[in-house]
């Protein structure tokens, strides 16, 4: 059995004599972002999705999709010529799509817990 320091014994003193189920109170800071940061973010976020399905609902009406580059110009995937480009195309645009809405739902889900 080790001898435990002073710093030592009066962590583990503090931890003991905390009750099980207290959690500490987040700062003001803390409170500041979840509050106001995390709402816009998840509003951010639900536009962006809705902006990227909008592009996929363009395409499936028009039969044309568009990926954006950032290094040159941006490829157009017609579904006539391009069937496996389109569809690729279509498929992750819908992911990000979804991925983007999921983590808008969950920062507006955070930022109303009380």
């Amino acid at each position: 059995m080790t001898r435990l320091s002073r710093r030592q014994a009066r962590r583990a003193g503090h931890a003991r004599n905390r009750p099980q189920g207290q959690v500490p109170q987040p700062s003001a800071r803390a409170v500041w972002a979840m509050r106001l940061l995390l709402p816009v973010t998840a509003l951010v976020m639900a536009t962006c999705a809705a902006l990227l399905l909008f592009t996929v609902a363009q395409a499936l009406h028009s039969g044309v999709a568009i990926s954006p580059s950032r290094i040159g110009p941006a490829t157009f995937y017609p579904l006539a010529t391009h069937p496996l480009g389109y569809s690729l195309t279509l498929l992750l645009h819908s992911g990000i799509a979804l991925a983007m809405a999921g983590l808008g739902w969950f920062c507006w889900r955070v930022s109303r817990l009380r």
